[in-house]
């Protein structure tokens, strides 16, 4: 569940810089194309220590001889702690724009 998660979040990567390049916006194409690479750059730099846990997940829990539900309770609880950690960890709101709208 983890590894294929991180393998999706890096696909949209790869389509975010291709998005850039057929939709530049008001840039031109290799100013779109280097921001768009690194906001993939720092995404994969975030990823890939998550790619390291899964693929010791996979290279030792994987072909132990452990229970089937051990497994399988291993692969919901990291996937369980990934999607909690991506929804529960956005940025907080900004409060420049509510004392602007108060006004």
């Amino acid at each position: 569940m983890l590894e294929l998660s991180i393998i999706v979040a890096q696909g949209a990567a790869g389509l975010m810089m291709g998005w850039a390049l057929i939709s530049p916006g008001n840039r031109n194409r290799s100013d779109a194309l280097a921001i768009a690479a690194r906001r993939a750059f720092t995404l994969l730099l975030g990823l890939a220590p998550l790619l390291v846990i899964a693929g010791l997940i996979e290279g030792n829990i994987s072909p132990s001889n452990a229970p089937f539900a051990l497994k399988v309770g291993i692969g919901l609880i990291t996937g369980l702690f990934f999607y909690s950690y991506l929804i529960l960890s956005g940025r907080p709101a900004q409060s420049s724009a509510r004392s602007l709208s108060s006004r």
